[in-house]
């Protein structure tokens, strides 16, 4: 189906051992060597229909895809493992869609296998039966010479590589945009624990962002194999070097190889019982090393002792809860945060007074 276009509009996919929608590979994928055959220059669109039961939703290939509309639910038991109800390899939009799981716990389960670019607004990922992970992201941000048919000599490089050579560049990862959806993930549907999070890097996408979104965090500690303190809102592969000499040193030439904005969320409730509902900001933070990529206002207690920093970065300084939880405790010092005043790992930072 090269140079096609398809509409969906008010059909039933029910019980697929499948993908209920699939969009094949070029057939030389991934080499990609001409001559250039699959779902190249293909668009589909999926309107106000219904998914049920099916292993996946899609498989997509294509260039863009725009599901609209719908109400999705998963396979649960059926379903086979480490598999995403979405697996795009294209442009894929996600509008007013809801989505009601049915997990089968230590799965590896998920809603997106993310290998392009992804656009959610307005769509619910509910938590029945467990919730599972949001994303699982596999297109890297970073690309090196290999040879192929692109036009820029580059692909996406995998986890580690060993040394990176000196004309490695960026410009090949994925992209995750969501906004203004509901999260309930209650990481159930993901095991082992080190993928228990709302978003998982399998690879560092080139571009992240969540925004106007609320989410829900319902794990209760070890009782449902969760680690003690629940889970992450981002979690990244362990296989992957975030220290100075990985590709993270790589990424620190070039400021805008990586650009990752999480706004705070609406409400990230943490359901233990020994704690009580509250909203608690450790769950958005991304690993130390990520944070000198992130664009959005950084909030901390003390100034960053990990990643690598550039000057003039500031993180802004975070008032602590008092103890009864009455309210918030002044700024020791009147300080407003830091700044960096020689960059590095991590770095020299100063004191920012507040006047």
């Amino acid at each position: 189906m090269d140079c096609a276009f398809f509409v969906f509009t008010q059909c039933r996919f029910s019980n697929a051992s499948v993908a209920a929608i699939r969009l094949r590979p070029p057939s030389d994928y991934p080499a990609r060597v001409p001559p250039y055959q699959g779902s190249s220059s293909t668009q589909v669109t999926v309107r106000d229909s219904v998914f049920h039961s099916n292993e996946q939703v899609t498989i997509f290939y294509g260039d863009t895809m725009t599901v609209e509309d719908c109400w999705v639910e998963g396979c649960g038991f059926n379903r086979s493992a480490f598999k995403a109800l979405f697996e795009n390899h294209g442009v894929m939009q996600l509008n007013r869609v809801l989505g009601v799981p049915n997990v089968k716990r230590g799965y590896r389960q998920r809603w997106i296998d993310n290998y392009g670019q992804i656009d959610v607004k307005n769509t619910r990922f509910g938590g029945e039966t467990g919730g599972m992970t949001i994303v699982h992201t596999f297109n890297s941000w970073l690309c090196w010479p290999a040879g192929t048919w692109m036009p820029s000599g580059l692909m996406p490089a995998p986890p580690n590589i060993g040394p990176y050579p000196a004309n490695a560049s960026f410009g090949c990862g994925g992209s995750v945009r969501i906004e203004d959806s509901m999260i309930q993930v209650n990481a159930m549907g993901t095991s082992p624990n080190d993928e228990n999070c709302a978003f998982y890097f399998a690879q560092i996408p080139e571009f992240f962002s969540i925004s106007g979104s609320v989410g829900f965090q319902e794990c209760p500690w070890t009782q449902y194999g969760c680690e003690p303190d629940g889970y992450s809102m981002v979690k990244v592969n362990s296989s992957i070097d975030l220290g100075p000499s990985g590709q993270l040193a790589v990424a620190a030439r070039w400021p805008n190889a990586i650009r990752l904005d999480i706004a705070p969320l609406e409400s990230w409730i943490d359901s233990r019982p020994d704690l009580g509902p509250e909203i608690r900001a450790g769950y958005t933070a991304l690993p130390p090393e990520l944070q000198p990529f992130q664009v959005n206002p950084l909030h901390m207690s003390a100034p960053p002792t990990r990643g690598t920093w550039r000057v003039g970065q500031k993180v802004w300084a975070r008032p602590l809860p008092l103890p009864n939880r009455s309210g918030w405790a002044p700024l020791e010092g009147g300080g407003a945060g830091w700044v960096c005043v020689e960059g590095g790992t991590p770095g020299r930072w100063r004191g920012m007074k507040l006047v």
